[in-house]
């Protein structure tokens, strides 16, 4: 059985100018064994007895100060830890718009929404950026792919009924 003892939130938004984000912060000091001055995305250790999708909600708020609700994060997948022991879980979150942040926790100088654009000119702690451009592709980026063929598919049924009921 593993042994899930963390949980990171990945969380997507779209700012002012449509252009979609993910929420993360750029870790305290300059320890390479904290990972010191890359960026990360909220995460964090589960507490005793705590559920970890909770535990991605918690460290979210804990974090940034945004208290989402549990229903928002998504399960995607469980990560290894480089030890062969420790599993982490990875959730997702994708919002309609970039709440405003807090002032962040004592291992993070503060979070921003970065723009998805931006992810790969950015140093990431564990590995991250590889896991925000795949979550990118796979759920946000299909999802606004759907949701434009969506809205064009209605659009052709609704002229062609309009075609064939007034000629």
């Amino acid at each position: 059985m593993d042994n899930i003892v963390s949980a990171a939130a990945y969380i997507f938004a779209k700012d002012n100018n449509g252009e979609w984000c993910i929420l993360c912060g750029k870790r305290s000091g300059n320890n390479p064994r904290h990972q010191g001055g890359l960026f990360d995305v909220p995460l964090g250790m589960r507490e005793q007895g705590e559920d970890i999708a909770n535990t991605a909600r918690r460290e979210t708020h804990e974090e940034t100060g945004l208290n989402l609700p549990l229903s928002q994060f998504r399960f995607i997948e469980k990560e290894p830890w480089g030890d062969g022991i420790h599993v982490g879980s990875n959730f997702l979150a994708i919002l309609n718009s970039c709440p405003e942040i807090g002032n962040g926790d004592w291992e993070h100088e503060g979070f921003t929404w970065m723009p998805i654009s931006e992810v790969n000119q950015h140093r990431w702690a564990f590995g991250m950026d590889g896991v925000i451009n795949k979550y990118y592709t796979q759920f946000v980026n299909e999802k606004e792919r759907l949701t434009i063929s969506e809205s064009k598919l209605r659009k052709i049924i609704r002229d062609s009924i309009f075609k064939v009921a007034f000629g």
